[in-house]
């Protein structure tokens, strides 16, 4: 279990109807999602604590996270 927050931009843009050569038209789209994701605290169960298992490293926090 943990507290994370994750912050997301998305930016769609479309352009139709441009004129190629005689009937032919183009149709275009782009799409980009960019996040943030901030991990606040990793709690993990009394039986893995007691054990000394941490099973949350920080090789995997960088996976979802930048810095």
């Amino acid at each position: 279990m943990g507290d994370t927050k994750t912050t997301d931009a998305y930016f769609v843009l479309n352009y139709r109807n441009i004129q190629l050569d005689g009937d032919t038209r183009l149709h275009t789209n782009l799409a980009a999602k960019f996040s943030k994701t901030a991990i606040d605290a990793i709690t993990r169960s009394d039986a893995l604590a007691a054990n000394g298992y941490n099973i949350f490293q920080r090789i995997e926090k960088g996976l979802i996270s930048k810095g």
